[in-house]
């Protein structure tokens, strides 16, 4: 069901509501406004009759003929003479006009029980002549409530009807900027992130349109820098595999062919084989080193075989002998354990290109490295030197892409900042422990 339905739906209820409880209303005070009626009616029409009675009743003829034409035929009672002698019951005429009937079911609701008022009629001498019956006869009292009832119901009806309609344009009008929402959502949802959801006449709906607008600017940013990082990692990926290729080629090409070299120099020359064997000893070195470094390049071998604490650590060493004149501060809590294999990676690679960065961009002479536990299960590492800070113009490049592409994998957050004072730069990590 549409919205607008609903809201039709919802005021025709509390219509039907009103009436209902207004009806229940008019038919209680009916009741007892019909009963109030009756009674008053019944009561003159026994005072009239009763002056009457006293002044005829030795003549029951001449009573009833006084009767018929001396008394204005009160409304709501019916009158009868009962001849005592036994003789049939003698009704004074009570016109009704040949009115519209009233439902059962109304009448039974609002007739009152009223009890008959009887008046003997007794002669001069005491002799009984009979008894005039008064009884009360709600059905035109009725009558005037039930058509009152029905008027009130059809104005309702009407009213209702032309309601409704009027409504439905209200409220369709009212809920066009709605659709126009609607279409501007499935325009975003197609790749569509122009602003347009804003300019809407509806002042209610001017807020959610702003709203709509700052997501789509914010889809548009995500979505250029998505695509900014899809292919700055492809190239950061062919770069490794060229870098990748080039060592193989530059270091373990020309050991290899200086084995097959000295492995023909053994075939042809047996007694050089002592310092053909020194040298061979030389090249399994220098590969072995070779090999090491280009496997700490895809993958360390501390990540997953020490806790992190000690994988920190032994990276940080590495830096600080390859760069002894620089002063490395590393501050990692005691007995840090817990952490997933995912995560010791992901802060070994930040902390390596950080550390990286620092040294050859900012030129820093001292670098704080502080790993802490934050709240609700992240681990917070901070990279802190005293470089010469960020550039006016810098712009992210590969590895603080590459470290934000890792840290939002984890669901965590990457901040890059400079101090106060303008000298050197500080990143930020945060990072689900687990």
């Amino acid at each position: 069901m549409t919205l607008t339905w609903r809201v039709l739906v919802l005021i025709a209820a509390v219509h039907l509501a009103v009436i209902l409880g207004a009806g229940s209303v008019m038919l209680l005070n009916a009741r007892r406004a019909v009963a109030v009626e009756i009674t008053a009616a019944r009561d003159s029409a026994v005072v009239l009759i009763r002056d009457l009675v006293r002044r005829r009743a030795d003549d029951p003829a001449r009573l009833i003929a006084d009767l018929r034409s001396g008394i204005v035929q009160p409304r709501h009672v019916r009158i009868r003479f009962v001849p005592a002698d036994g003789l049939s019951p003698v009704d004074l005429p009570t016109p009704h006009g040949g009115a519209e009937p009233v439902p059962g079911w109304f009448l039974d609701w609002v007739s009152p029980v009223i009890a008959t008022a009887v008046l003997p009629v007794t002669a001069a001498n005491g002799v009984p002549r009979g008894q005039i019956e008064v009884v009360a006869t709600p059905e035109d009292e009725a009558r005037e409530v039930w058509e009152d009832a029905r008027a009130l119901f059809l104005v309702w009806i009407a009213a209702t009807i032309l309601l409704l309609p009027m409504l439905a344009l209200l409220v369709g009008r009212a809920l066009a900027p709605l659709s126009r929402l609607e279409h501007r959502l499935s325009r975003m949802q197609s790749g569509d992130y122009a602003r347009a959801a804003a300019a809407t006449e509806s002042p209610d709906l001017r807020a959610i349109g702003a709203r709509i607008d700052q997501l789509a600017a914010t889809l548009r940013t995500s979505e250029e820098e998505r695509r900014i990082l899809a292919r700055q990692l492809l190239d950061l990926r062919d770069a490794e595999r060229k870098s990748l290729a080039r060592e193989l080629h530059d270091e373990l090409g020309p050991c290899l062919f200086s084995l097959s070299v000295m492995a023909d120099q053994l075939r042809t020359d047996p007694e050089r084989a002592a310092a053909r064997a020194g040298d061979i000893d030389m090249l399994v070195s220098r590969i072995r080193v070779t090999n090491r470094r280009i496997l700490d390049t895809l993958r360390p071998a501390t990540v997953g075989n020490l806790p992190l604490g000690d994988v920190l650590t032994d990276l940080v060493g590495a830096f600080q002998d390859a760069h002894p004149g620089t002063r490395f501060l590393l501050d990692v809590p005691a007995g840090l354990s817990g952490t997933s294999e995912i995560v010791d990676m992901t802060l070994y690679r930040i902390l390596q290109e950080a550390l990286t960065n620092a040294l050859r961009h900012g030129k820093a002479r001292e670098i704080r490295i502080r790993l802490s536990e934050a709240a609700q299960g992240f681990l917070q590492m901070e990279v802190a030197d005293n470089g010469e800070g960020l550039s006016p113009c810098w712009s992210k490049g590969r590895g603080l892409l590459g470290m934000r592409e890792r840290i939002a994998a984890l669901n965590g957050s990457l901040a890059l900042t400079a101090p106060a004072s303008g000298t050197g730069a500080v990143l930020t990590a945060t990072v689900m422990r687990e």
